[in-house]
Formats: structure tokens, sequence, C-alpha cells
């Protein structure tokens, strides 16, 4: 008798997930060269729009994950609001504590990688209605870390590797969430 591998089935489910996460992370890289690109020629803080347009892209992943009800479209609407609002804080504390508080720039981008995955799994279990166990709480933790090591180290290398750090970040945290979130929707 053999000893098989065990069978690891990705569903259609996280494969769509994983392919939003993706898609949208690979936007972050164009998004950020057009919003650069207006700031020569608007009087704005062009930060605002990168937050809105890369948050929102990363909230059509994060919208599969609410259950379906009649309140699903306010629901959609507040993880659009939410994720602007999570992207938002998550780059200031990444570019404010560097330098501020002491913390080194690969730091500070491990730091806001957590922090992103607190308040994303924070809202998403939030409106999916559900109460997370701790392990699940630190699973999506260690997503967010590994995520912000990932976003850390291509940085580190060259302002032009970002791209991957989004791809890292975005992908093990929609991963985390799959996890976390479909085991407690089928328990509940």
């Amino acid at each position: 008798m053999t000893d098989n591998p065990p069978n690891i089935v990705m569903s259609e489910r996280l494969k769509r997930r994983l392919l939003l996460a993706l898609c949208s992370s690979l936007l972050a890289w164009p998004i950020q060269a057009v919003v650069e690109f207006l700031g020569d020629y608007i009087d704005f803080d062009t930060r605002v729009l990168s937050y809105v347009f890369i948050g929102g892209a990363f909230s059509v992943a994060l919208t599969t994950f609410l259950p379906s009800s009649s309140f699903k479209g306010r629901c959609i609407f507040a993880v659009i609001l939410c994720t602007i609002l999570t992207y938002s804080i998550a780059v200031e504390l990444a570019m404010r504590t560097y330098g501020f508080s002491n913390l080194s720039h690969e730091l500070s981008l491990v730091v806001s990688g957590v922090v992103g995955a607190f308040f994303v799994n924070g809202y998403m279990c939030l409106l999916s209605g559900i109460k997370p166990k701790l392990r699940f709480w630190v699973f999506v933790l260690l997503a967010g870390f590994f995520g912000g090591l990932v976003f850390s180290f291509m940085f580190s290398l060259a302002d032009n590797y970002f791209a991957i750090g989004y791809i890292a970040w975005q992908v093990s945290v929609i991963f985390a969430l799959h996890l976390g979130l479909d085991q407690l929707h089928l328990t509940r």
C-alpha cells in the first residue's frame, strides 16, 4: 500500500477570490502611476485618489465573503468604504511611523500589514455576522504580517517592486479570510 499525498483541491470560490485579489493588487501599480501623473497637473492631494481606487479595487475581492441577504447592497457599500478607510490608515501608518516613532521603514510596513489585516478581519466578521475564534484572528494577523514582510522586503529592493508586496498582502489575507470565514459560515 502506497501513501498518496493529500488531495488538495482549490474550490472554485477560492480560485475566484484569489484571482480577484491578484487582479486588484496588480492594478495598484497603474493606479499609482496615473495618480502621480495627475498630481503634476491638479492642485489636489492625490494620495486620496490612490486610497479610493486601490482600496476600492481590493474591496471587490472582499465582497465575495458577504452572505446573501436583503442587506447585501448596504454591506457591499460598507465593505467599499471600510476598505478605502483601512487602506488609508495602513498607508498613513507606514508613512508616518517611519521616522516619527523610530521604527525603520521596513518595520513600519510590517506593522502596517498587521494593522490592515486586523481592520479587514474585524469589519468582514462584523458585516458577515460571525464571531471568530482567537485562532482565526491569529491566522489573519499572521497573513498580514507575512504580506507586510514581503512588502517591506520588496520595497527595500527598489521602489518599483512594491506591486509584489500588494500581491503578497492581498492574496495572503484573502486566503486567510477564505479559510476562516467559510468555516465559520458552515458552523453557524
